[in-house]
């Protein structure tokens, strides 16, 4: 897991260079919490970009920032790890700009509902999975959305969850409902959602696994 202070300008896929060391490991973006990014380590084939670990830290401060990056892992989860940033924050132009027409279509949806101004978040609002080859899963989570009328996104302990498939240029919703939290992961080679009702309730907690159209 890696902080940054602004996902601008990072690539999806590079390679750590402990240069200390000359330990070097091939890392690749699964999932992104606005200022937090996580990768695990999967084979990268005609691309490298070199990062440098600052020579002043110590070896087993590089160990552990390495392993944290680029620890394999059995499943690519897209859920972060951490509480989300408990703030509200205005979502500035310069950010809604980058968004596809899709995630503005969604986001406008909710400020309508809403009756608000101006479109507030919190960290994690937006969370992404990498599927296949050319392939990205963006998951909206209503719960970290600023709603002056609540009850529209909302229910006492659910939210409006929606998931989103870019394909080939060509962004579309394959999922929503209105659940306490939904895990975006990767199982098996296959993409999936794991929906979580909340509390005592295990009515609706299930696996949906992507069949290649829909989450079923």
């Amino acid at each position: 897991m890696l902080d940054v202070a602004s996902p601008l300008g990072i690539l999806r896929e590079f390679t750590l260079v402990i240069s200390s060391d000359g330990v070097r490991h091939n890392c690749r973006i699964v999932w992104v919490k606005e200022s937090v990014w996580a990768f695990p380590s999967y084979r990268i084939e005609n691309l490298e970009t070199a990062i440098n670990a600052d020579h002043r830290e110590d070896g087993m401060s590089r160990f552990v920032i390495a392993l944290m990056i680029c620890l394999t892992t059995s499943g690519a989860m897209a859920r972060a790890s951490g509480q989300a940033q408990a703030r509200l924050v205005p979502l500035s132009s310069d950010q809604y700009s980058r968004f596809s027409p899709a995630i503005r279509s969604a986001l406008e949806m909710a400020k309508r509902a809403c009756g608000d101004e101006y479109i507030t978040v919190r960290n994690g609002f937006l969370r992404y999975l990498q599927g296949a080859p050319g392939e990205e899963f963006t998951a909206v989570h209503f719960d970290e959305i600023g709603c002056a009328r609540r009850a529209e996104l909302c229910s006492s302990n659910r939210c409006l969850h929606r998931v989103f498939v870019i394909r080939a240029g060509l962004q579309r919703e394959v999922w929503r409902g209105k659940v306490s939290e939904i895990d975006m992961s990767i199982v098996a080679g296959i993409p999936s959602i794991k929906v979580h009702c909340g509390g005592y309730d295990h009515s609706c907690c299930r696996r949906l696994i992507w069949n290649g159209s829909r989450f079923r």
